[in-house]
């Protein structure tokens, strides 16, 4: 195989290098993220919040239940639902 080829070949592999090496730093610094919280989808007449996930059901829902009462009624808007309670589009700060 002439030099010229092999020379091509050593740059085609760096070029494949540097790329694979800036593909795994930027998966790197996603494996670095915490893990984003959860969406809210219930809202408690007090305010407080529950994603409804599988676990232990919080106090103020047991008690809901317990009253009779429906998780229907506690449904957040899926608009609303990263918003602490009481607060509109507006009142939420920019995002980056």
């Amino acid at each position: 195989m002439p030099i010229r080829k092999i020379n091509e070949k050593i740059r085609e592999s760096e070029k494949q290098l540097a790329l694979l090496k800036k593909e795994a730093r930027r998966l790197r610094a996603l494996g670095n993220r915490p893990p984003a919280p959860a969406r809210v989808v219930y809202r408690g007449p007090n305010g407080q919040i529950w994603a409804g996930g599988r676990g232990r059901k919080p106090d103020w829902v047991n008690q809901a239940i317990i009253e009779g009462r429906s998780l229907a009624e506690f449904k957040v808007d899926p608009n609303e639902a990263g918003r602490p309670a009481g607060q509109t589009k507006r009142a939420l700060p920019p995002t980056r």
